[in-house]
């Protein structure tokens, strides 16, 4: 399937996207980031197109991506979260730890002298329990194993958005120089997106 066509032939969608995008009558035409000054800059994460958040180690990219999948998740958003580096109780704990406003220390190791904690807590596990979010916290998975489970994930109820933490940890045949696997990763996630329709 596929192959070249006019340009022409496609003008008729993007002109109705257009008209969309103008009735919406706002700045926002992707799924919103945690962050206003981040949405007033790009308008949000647009279907189709992969973003990757970059940074040197321990500056909080794994919190950021938890943070954007998290958030729209409880927005009714459909979101699947890869996470080659923490474990579904981690993942829990830090979006807990987010909603109901506690220290993650106190959920590491919780006192009986901060009682009132408790009910910011109970009440942030029932909007986790409602929130649409999908978490895969298997380690060692390589490009075409995630690509398989989302594909899975993506038959049951399309997903609107995929968040993949981290691209390093991701596992390639055979050993290239790292720019080249890098590189490999994201033409997935970009391959993804277009696929399902959806920001990766």
């Amino acid at each position: 399937a596929g192959g070249l066509i006019p340009a022409s032939a496609g003008l008729n969608d993007w002109f109705e996207d257009l008209q969309r995008r103008y009735e919406g009558g706002g700045a926002m035409t992707g799924l919103p980031y945690p962050w206003a000054e981040v949405n007033r800059v790009t308008h949000g994460l647009q279907d189709g197109e992969l973003t990757i958040i970059a940074g040197r180690p321990s500056m909080g990219k794994s919190i950021a991506g938890l943070n954007l999948a998290l958030m729209n998740a409880l927005r009714g958003v459909n979101v699947a979260y890869v996470s080659l580096e923490m474990t579904t109780r981690q993942i829990n704990r830090r979006c807990i730890s987010s909603l109901a406003s506690v220290p993650h220390d106190w959920l590491l190791a919780p006192d009986r002298e901060q009682e009132s904690y408790w009910p910011l807590v109970s009440d942030a596990v029932r909007q986790m329990k409602a929130a649409s979010l999908l978490v895969d916290d298997s380690s060692g998975l390589t490009a075409v194993q995630i690509a398989a489970r989302l594909r899975r994930a993506h038959m049951r109820k399309p997903l609107q958005l995929i968040v993949l933490d981290h691209m390093h940890d991701v596992r390639l045949p055979g050993k290239r120089d790292a720019r080249f696997e890098i590189g490999d990763i994201a033409a997935m996630g970009k391959d993804l997106a277009k696929e399902f329709g959806c920001p990766a």
